[in-house]
This record gives structure tokens, C-alpha cells and sequence, in this order.
């Protein structure tokens, strides 16, 4: 069988085409490699901003509310005063922080002398 390919080309002419496809590919193989690597680079870095995002979300959420209480306590405080507002007619409340050896405990008290302790140690 003589593939008419083969025969148009002397053995030289096949290896120096070899070559050239083979210095081909290394470089386009390079290429593709840079480019991934700008990519991971990329994600990396739009991961890293949106984590610094929520990060930043965060904190001004904590600092809006004026002093150190969490989500999760902010939003008791809230359905604590909604329900002893349905009883009581004071409209004033103040918060005590009391700090111990374990930890900080916060307390909020109504004019009417009702407590709620939104922040519990232990």
C-alpha cells in the first residue's frame, strides 16, 4: 500500500513537519496553560472581593446598630419589645452590658423595670 502523502515527501521533510507540529502545540499548550492560570487567577480574586464584600456587609450591619450584638440577638430584641409593647405603655428602654470572666452579658431594661437578656453567658 503506498499512501501518496508519504511518497510526495522525503523522510527529512517528514521529520522538520513533525517538528514545526510539535513546537506548535508546546507553545499553544503553554498558551492555554497561561491563560487558565489567569482565569483561576480571575475567580480567585472575584471570590476573594465577594467574601470581602459580605465581610464588609457584615460589619456595617454590626456597627449601624450602635454596640456589640449580633444579628440573631438584634432580631430577639425586636420581637421582645414588639411583644411587651402589646402591655406596656413606657416607651423607653436602656441596654446594660455587664462584663464577667466568662464572657459579656446584655441586658435590656424598659422604663417599667421589665428585662430582657438578650445576650446570655454560657
Amino acid at each position: 500500500m503506498d499512501n501518496i502523502f508519504f511518497n510526495q515527501y522525503t523522510f527529512d521533510e517528514l521529520l522538520e513537519m513533525l517538528k514545526n507540529k510539535y513546537e506548535w502545540l508546546k507553545l499553544h499548550k503553554e498558551r492555554v496553560e497561561k491563560e487558565n492560570e489567569e482565569h483561576r487567577n480571575k475567580t480567585y480574586e472575584i471570590g476573594y472581593v465577594s467574601k470581602l464584600r459580605e465581610e464588609n456587609k457584615r460589619l456595617k450591619e454590626d456597627y449601624y446598630r450602635g454596640f456589640p450584638i449580633s444579628k440573631e440577638e438584634k432580631e430577639a430584641i425586636d420581637k421582645w419589645v414588639a411583644e411587651h409593647y402589646k402591655t406596656c405603655k413606657e416607651k423607653g428602654f436602656s441596654y446594660h452590658f455587664y462584663p464577667t470572666p466568662l464572657g459579656v452579658a446584655g441586658v435590656m431594661v424598659c422604663s417599667c423595670g421589665a428585662k430582657f437578656e438578650f445576650q446570655e453567658i454560657g
